[in-house]
């Protein structure tokens, strides 16, 4: 992170009484804490937990703090602290896994330098532009067999090895400035560092959520298995999505030759530290308002959550902190039309709603440059964003009719799925005076989550943005683009995971508007203390983290990780041993409850709503209850294997007796039924006419 800053005057009376007027708001917010019990849901063990790992991370820092000589002992102390965490991602998520989201991170910084060649932007905003273009390359050619650990490793090192110059450039003025910053701002660093080591936590962890193990895996796992995409939208609703994120994924899923979940997340959180440090720098704070920025991103709740899953919310989130920085920077402008317009179609490609966070900014971009009279640049702009984030959109087209498939079906009127537009009924609970105040203290009405998910620094830093909003400048324009943005956003669904960019965003700004009216210590101790409450409400992100699986791991260590699936993914335990015993099986998923398909390599099938036609054919055999109908089903598709929940005398048991199959391994209430001897193949033939790919590359070949 850069640490060029600006230096605030000294502090007048009248501001200071200002300051004290901002604070008296936080004796709302602790009463609420209180009154709400909301530390109620966290266990004693996490307790325990957060505990050691502080402990470890001081003792660490305390040794290379002794080692080391006076002038360096502050820099080799929080360097130290930044080995420690990365050192337990490491043996949590696997050297190959870290391996690749090195990679990945060198290639785009080198693409990123090759698009600003003028070092016009922010080596941040370039990089992320970087992997925008990685991202849009892979897109493009999903569909076509030509994706493989091989490919991708040479590809990348041939990359690096053009490129090394600048590289090294890049990594000797990273060096210099986190040198820099240590030893001018090291208790506000060291702050960052732990709450980022609080937030690695989710990195630790297999893939459990349950979006993730439902769909995100299909693309990375295809690519692993067959060297391409599907395309299948006739399994998976989701499938044409927009797909930035999952394709990145599935780069570092070839490049370790593995799922690599966590190498893609820690760039993210790597990346919304950085992009929350840039802004606060951008609206008038100083360097060390701005570290304190970047702990407060680490310690929301939700970014520890989003470091355990593939869900984009924290990477449009990254991406949004750095795009309002560089709009600040610019006056409005584009600084750098490749970057700016690579950043804008990464949005696009990560998530359609991130048009409502983006609209603002294309509207005041036009208006600039079309009264500067440069409508080349503006063309240019629309014409890399669209190249960039546009893969989705055109294949969801092709195979669909829909661009937005799923959505606003009733408009484009997809066969694949009924013509109806898609809402989620569960996150209608509305909006009042008080919800602001309730997604913190009510989560679990806009999230399946406890109280506190929401985390208190957007309530803790409120009053700074009210202070910004009066004050004008820079800040004003932010918390109003982002305030007007997450509003109009979750006036269409209230679900709190889709306005956590604009909490990232406001809760920066809010820091900022505090710490023009605050002494830097008094400032200092209120981050300290939002960034430790923060920290102890991580659990209340979902039932995953509420049970607390770290402490199994710190206990058992890494081969904990395999219990852990069992325990919370049983299906997925018996995929894994599946895929091992019988490469060749393909299953269907019975139970619509556990439409877990990810991690089989696109031989599963699941009967949930995601796949239209087999949820109906469920419900329809179903209606017979001595099994003739779910024969006659398994039957048809030829499956070797079928997964489900324990159900004796059910249709489903009676129908797969007659077959002749049986219950051959269990996990968990999940029960795995397939032959006891013998061969197995699949009959491929139902998934094959599900290959939307093939169908598009070779429309004449009735595989």
């Amino acid at each position: 992170m850069q640490s060029a800053s600006v230096t605030l005057p000294a502090l007048t009376w009248r501001e200071r009484w200002i300051g004290w007027l901002l604070l008296l708001p936080l004796g709302g917010v602790a009463f609420g804490v209180y009154r709400y019990q909301l530390l109620g849901e966290v266990r004693a063990d996490y307790l325990g937990l957060l505990f050691k790992l502080f402990a470890v991370l001081a003792v660490v820092a305390a040794i290379a703090w002794g080692v080391t000589r006076r002038s360096w002992s502050v820099t080799a102390a929080v360097t130290a602290m930044v080995a420690a965490v990365v050192a337990g991602v490491v043996y949590y998520a696997g050297p190959m896994t870290v391996s690749a989201g090195i990679v990945l991170l060198l290639v785009s910084a080198a693409i990123g330098g090759l698009l600003d060649r003028e070092r016009v932007v922010s080596p941040w905003s370039s990089g992320l532009a970087g992997m925008a273009v990685v991202a849009a390359i892979v897109g493009w050619l999903l569909p076509f067999q030509v994706h493989g650990p091989r490919v991708y490793l040479l590809l990348s090192c041939a990359v690096i090895l053009l490129c090394r110059r600048d590289l090294t450039a890049q990594v000797r003025r990273a060096a210099g400035a986190w040198q820099h910053a240590t030893r001018e701002h090291g208790a506000s660093v060291a702050m960052a560092v732990v709450a980022a080591a609080v937030a690695a936590l989710g990195l630790w962890l297999p893939t459990l959520n349950y979006d993730d193990n439902a769909a995100h895996l299909l693309l990375p796992d295809q690519l692993l298995s067959g060297g391409y995409y599907r395309l299948d939208v006739s399994s998976q609703v989701w499938a044409v999505a927009p797909w930035a994120s999952n394709v990145l994924h599935g780069v570092t899923a070839l490049l370790a030759a593995q799922e690599a979940r966590a190498a893609v997340d820690a760039l993210w959180l790597l990346f919304g530290m950085a992009g929350a440090y840039r802004l606060a720098i951008a609206i008038g704070g100083s360097a060390r308002v701005g570290w304190a920025a970047a702990a407060l991103f680490a310690s929301h709740p939700l970014s520890a959550h989003f470091a355990s899953t593939m869900q984009v919310d924290g990477a449009s989130a990254a991406v949004l902190l750095h795009l309002a920085a560089d709009m600040i920077a610019g006056k409005g402008k584009p600084r750098s039309v490749l970057v700016t317009g690579a950043m804008l179609g990464l949005l696009a490609g990560l998530k359609t709603a991130n048009a409502i966070y983006v609209l603002p900014v294309l509207v005041l971009m036009t208006w600039r440059l079309l009264r500067e009279r440069a409508a080349g640049k503006l063309l240019a702009l629309v014409l890399v964003a669209a190249v960039i984030g546009g893969s989705s959109y055109a294949y969801a087209t092709l195979v669909t009719g829909n661009p937005v498939f799923p959505l606003f079906n009733a408009v484009f009127k997809s066969p694949y799925m009924p013509a109806v537009n898609f809402q989620d009924e569960r996150w209608n609970a509305g909006i009042d005076w008080r919800t602001l105040w309730d997604l913190t203290f009510d989560t679990k009405r806009f999230a399946e989550s406890y109280a506190g998910a929401a985390g208190i620094a957007l309530l803790a830093t409120l009053p700074g943005v009210v202070a910004e909003i009066v004050r004008g400048h820079a800040g004003r324009w932010v918390a109003l683009w982002f305030a007007a943005a997450g509003v109009l956003l979750f006036w269409q669904v209230q679900y709190l995971r889709y306005v956590f960019p604009a909490i990232a965003v406001l809760s920066t700004v809010g820091l900022v508007g505090l710490a023009r009216y605050l002494k830097p210590a008094v400032l200092y101790v209120l981050t300290l203390v939002i960034v430790l409450v923060n920290i102890v409400l991580m659990p209340t992100t979902s039932w995953i983290a509420h049970d607390n699986h770290w402490a199994r791991l710190a206990r058992d260590g890494a081969t904990a990780s395999a219990v852990i699936e069992r325990m919370v993914v049983p299906e997925r335990a018996l995929l894994a041993r599946l895929t091992r015993d019988a490469p060749e099986a393909c299953v269907l998923m019975a139970d619509p409850e556990a439409p877990f398909v990810g991690g089989f390599y696109g031989r599963a099938s699941a009967m949930a709503w995601y796949d239209p036609r087999l949820n109906e054919a469920r419900a329809w055999a179903d209606a017979d209850p001595e099994g003739g109908r779910w024969e006659q089903l398994v039957r048809a598709m030829g499956v070797t294997h079928v997964v489900g929940r324990r159900a004796p005398g059910s249709a489903l048991s009676k129908a797969l007796e007659r077959i002749g199959l049986t219950r051959i391994d269990s996990a968990g209430s999940a029960e795995l039924w397939g032959p006891i001897s013998g061969p197995v193949r699949c009959d491929r033939g139902f998934q094959r006419r599900r290959d939307e790919a093939h169908r598009l590359i070779h429309p004449g070949d009735q595989h």
